[in-house]
């Protein structure tokens, strides 16, 4: 069997040093991906349970103050308001 080159040897380094290389990048991309979706699933928890206590604060105004929605530039609970209604005709 014959023995490789000197430069043979160096482009067989060159090539398995690249593929460490490239495979290692593989990795902490995958990686990364990995803690994205779960930072992900994380901050899709947070807004669940955000929204819930909007809903429960909503609720808590409308019992407080009736059917109505809130202000959010002036900070106010505007009701609900009925007008020129006949209930019976």
């Amino acid at each position: 069997m014959p023995n490789l080159t000197k430069k043979e040897k160096d482009q067989l380094f060159e090539l398995s040093q690249n593929f460490i290389k490239i495979h290692s990048e593989i990795n902490y991309v995958e990686e990364t991906i990995k803690k994205m979706e779960q930072k992900s699933s994380e901050l899709i928890g947070e807004l669940e349970n955000c929204r819930l206590r909007e809903l429960d604060f909503r609720k808590s105004l409308e019992k407080k103050y009736g059917d109505g929605c809130l202000d959010i530039t002036g900070l106010q609970w505007k009701k609900n308001v009925i007008e020129n209604v006949e209930l019976f005709k």
